[in-house]
């Protein structure tokens, strides 16, 4: 007999949402950085990211309207609107959950595995369904970590010792992640004090790789809800990108070329760090998932080093600024369901800048001025040297 299931409601309206909100949120960002002056390399690179979510976007409101996933008696199918994929019972080795969607892994290696999102309605029926049919790889994996970890002497001398350190971690990465899901809400929707909301989405995620190197791999860079060991997934990677939000729209910079050089040097030391302080945390099953962790860790260092210095360079500069006068050319408003409300003016040149410059201010103040009316830049020199304006 056959078994028909297609996505849910809920999997259905989250496709629409994320397909109208992330588009949105990364259109606003590229284009606020790209509207600046002078055009920096961050503005190519947010207007890349704008069509990558924009692709992504359309392939998950098809594959949510038109998936679905059948289970015969002696195979299991996918059918998308892109192609088909069947796999016999007879030739499974055992399945895997993984990042959302689970595995079928089969026994030729020559074979394609298949994927299946747990997106799909019924869940719990389909998936009693297949784990009647095949081995869990899951329980399998699980168990066999769980035994290196509570058998690792580096977490100490017996098992009472161990159990306690591993079960106080836990504690210790919980309480973190929540703080830090506290954090980013404080500094992306009320940040006041305004230096104590930055300097504790800072704090947290340099606490964080300080405990994952301080721990000899007990704690997990990545979350894996199938593995024993804790993880600060969520401290590492939130805070830094509520610091790159918060550093986009709130600061104008006028180079970034001291911002690259702290970047330059910084991530490449914490990711030395953190390969030298930890074992194993990038083991994988083949080499390119394994280059993958390296590279997507690289990277996340490096964006974190980027924006930090710009936040901590802007949040805490008191020197005193230069003043400049420039005239309102134009005003603009930028409204949008998906994003705040953006109030713009072009500004003609001032100062080093030789050409009209359009900048986002405040509704009070973009209501005070009008078009021909004299303004004043105030051009600070940045903590760490990093030139910025208001």
């Amino acid at each position: 007999m056959d078994t028909e299931y297609k996505k849910s409601i809920s999997a259905r309206v989250i496709a629409l949402a994320t397909s109208i909100f992330l588009p949105g949120l990364f259109g606003w960002l590229s284009y606020s950085t790209l509207s600046s002056e002078p055009l920096e390399i961050i503005s190519l690179v947010s207007l890349l990211v704008f069509i990558i979510t924009v692709v992504i976007s359309f392939y998950s409101i098809i594959d949510a309207f038109w998936s679905k996933l059948i289970i015969e008696n002696d195979r299991i199918m996918i059918i998308s609107f892109w192609d088909k994929r069947e796999l016999f019972f007879e030739n499974v080795d055992g399945m895997k959950y993984e990042e959302g969607k689970i595995h079928f892994f089969p026994k030729n290696q020559s074979t394609k595995k298949i994927k299946i999102s747990d997106s799909y309605r019924n869940k719990e029926e389909w998936f009693e369904l297949l784990a009647n049919k095949t081995r869990d790889l899951d329980k399998e994996i699980y168990q066999k970590e769980k035994e290196e970890l509570f058998n690792d002497q580096n977490y100490g001398k017996n098992l009472d010792q161990r159990a306690e350190k591993i079960n106080r971690t836990k504690q210790i990465t919980k309480f973190l992640n929540y703080c830090s899901w506290g954090a980013i809400i404080w500094l992306l929707f009320h940040p006041d004090p305004y230096t104590l909301a930055t300097a504790v989405n800072i704090i947290l995620p340099t606490i964080g790789l300080f405990l994952v190197v301080a721990n000899k791999s007990l704690i997990k860079i990545y979350y894996d809800k199938n593995s024993p060991y804790p993880s600060l997934s969520t401290t590492l990677s939130m805070p830094p990108m509520a610091l790159v939000i918060r550093a986009i729209i709130d600061f104008n910079i006028i180079d970034y070329q001291n911002a690259w050089r702290y970047a330059l040097i910084l991530s490449p030391l914490l990711f030395l760090m953190i390969i030298i302080g930890t074992r194993n945390q990038f083991r994988a099953k083949n080499k390119m998932e394994e280059l993958g962790g390296y590279l997507i860790t690289a990277l996340a260092l490096g964006f974190f080093t980027f924006y930090t210095s710009i936040m901590i360079n802007c949040t805490y500069d008191d020197s005193w600024p230069e003043q400049y006068a420039a005239i309102v050319d134009y005003k603009e408003i930028e409204e949008d369901n998906d994003s705040p409300t953006t109030y713009l003016l072009t500004i003609s040149p001032w100062g080093t800048i030789e050409e009209q410059m359009e900048v986002s201010v405040s509704e009070r103040l973009y209501n005070e001025v009008a078009v021909g009316d004299e303004v004043f830049v105030n051009l600070h020199q940045g903590l760490l040297n990093i030139p910025w304006f208001l």
